[in-house]
């Protein structure tokens, strides 16, 4: 059962992975997560380039899919009010009365020691039950019409910024995977945060037309802090599931060697299937990572000598055990070394995100050929495969974040967008580049480039 609220902060809430039964759960929750994740992407990709967004009708859906997501009873941003004295719901919050939205108030102060004071001003996080616990007690009077058992909260913030609360009543399971609910409300917290701060620039701009410079310099700089909100959202994201993957694949590793004692045949047979599964959770998290770095240049290369031959054999290595039953990668690789100034580690992070998109989307029983040959001082790395192939029109789309095309033959297919975008960042940071051939039905074929050196390095 739950005892008191928890009340604490995210990198204490991170660090508590100790047993099996905690990882088994989390196991099952990552699929959710997963699909958390492109649903507040999807979400974030509908928002107009250049129409104003209007807040409250985003603020509903987003509310809305974070309840599907968490399956709560009810979800709401609960905002600091022009006073700054108090805390009020934000319109069209998912399961809330409409009267209730409209007059519901919570006292919030930066000097105060209740719950939400420490959650909004002092970034704790509360996840716990409501009845009869003595700290709920400012907040029961107007919880009261709700019913609600459990809470979550955290907080919501632009920035400096301390904007309020993001709530959570009710999610399900009610006793167990609380952190993997404050995961995704932490994750739409900060995509709220983005979606604000635009709103924001965009009334700004609105009010001020007679001051026009003024108002073009302060546009000018709310997108440059949006951009940064974007970059600090993916690290986030992929912060935060970093730590209970390392410690769900080390008990797994754990069980797969041995190492705790023989397994019944059926488990035997489940452990490689779930060390699969946290390979590719490591992937995305690695992907979500370096993107996170790129936007704000912290992103590094160490160059090195290298034959890019043996870099693509490893990825190949690394890929090969995410293929579908039947699937094949063939490599065919000259006789020769291939020497390039290139980052290993990032250099098959391209390599291998081009043979993961083209194993996602080839169907089963089929082969992705890998070639890798030189031309005109490039090493070229050409994946080829016999998938479904992408329109003319999409094509553009492919190298963007979060650049997934939503077409219905694969919209099943998981991913977030980043791979591609990623890959071809890295190629032009090493002076090299990405390319595609292909057409709808017939395939797909990528190339990377890799510019060559003839001479050791001195």
């Amino acid at each position: 059962m739950l005892g008191s609220p928890l009340l604490k902060r995210p990198d204490v809430v991170a660090g508590e992975r100790t047993t099996l039964a905690y990882l088994a759960g989390l196991l099952h929750a990552m699929p959710a997560e997963s699909d958390g994740l492109r649903l507040l992407a999807r979400l974030f990709d509908a928002i107009p380039a250049d129409d104003p967004v209007e807040l409250d009708v985003f603020f509903g859906q987003l509310t809305r899919a974070i309840a599907q997501v968490a399956e709560a009873r009810r979800v709401a941003f609960l905002i600091r009010d022009d006073d700054r004295a108090w805390l009020k719901w934000q319109p069209m919050a998912y399961g809330f009365p409409d009267d209730f939205v409209s007059r519901a108030r919570i006292p919030c102060s930066p000097t105060g020691t209740a719950l939400l004071d420490q959650v909004v001003f002092k970034d704790f996080i509360l996840a716990g039950p409501i009845a009869e616990e003595p700290a709920f007690a400012p907040y029961r009077d107007v919880l009261q019409p709700l019913d609600a058992a459990i809470a979550i909260a955290v907080p919501w913030r632009a920035g400096d910024d301390r904007l309020g609360a993001l709530v959570a009543f009710d999610p399900r399971p009610p006793q167990a995977l609380l952190e993997r609910h404050t995961w995704v409300l932490r994750v739409a917290a900060g995509l709220a945060a983005i979606v604000w701060q635009r709103g924001r620039a965009e009334r700004m701009v609105t009010e001020r037309d007679e001051q026009e410079a003024r108002r073009l310099r302060a546009y000018a700089g709310r997108l440059a802090s949006l951009e940064k909100a974007k970059s600090d959202f993916l690290s986030l994201a992929s912060h935060e599931l970093r730590s209970p993957l390392s410690v769900l694949g080390g008990y797994l590793s754990l069980l797969a060697d041995g190492s705790l004692g023989d397994l019944p045949p059926q488990l035997g047979q489940a452990v490689p299937v779930m060390l699969a599964k946290v390979n590719q959770m490591n992937v995305l998290l690695t992907r979500m990572l370096e993107t996170a770095r790129l936007e704000d240049s912290r992103l590094q290369l160490r160059l090195e000598r290298l034959d890019v031959v043996d870099v693509v054999r490893q990825a190949v290595a690394a890929v090969e055990p995410m293929a579908l039953p039947g699937q094949r990668i063939v490599l065919d690789v000259p006789a020769r070394p291939l020497y390039g100034l290139v980052d290993r580690l990032r250099a098959e992070t391209i390599v291998q995100n081009l043979l993961d998109n083209a194993l996602k989307y080839s169907p089963g029983g089929t082969d992705v050929r890998c070639t890798v040959s030189r031309q005109k001082g490039f090493a070229r790395v050409c994946v080829r495969d016999q998938g479904i192939g992408i329109a003319a029109a999409d094509v553009p789309r492919l190298f963007t974040r979060f650049g997934r095309i939503a077409r219905d033959e694969h919209r099943h297919i998981a991913g977030t967008g980043l791979g591609l975008y990623l890959a071809r960042e890295l190629a032009r940071m090493h002076g090299g580049d990405i390319t595609v051939v292909s057409a709808g039905g017939q395939g797909s074929e990528f190339t990377l480039t890799l510019p060559l050196v003839t001479k050791p390095k001195r």
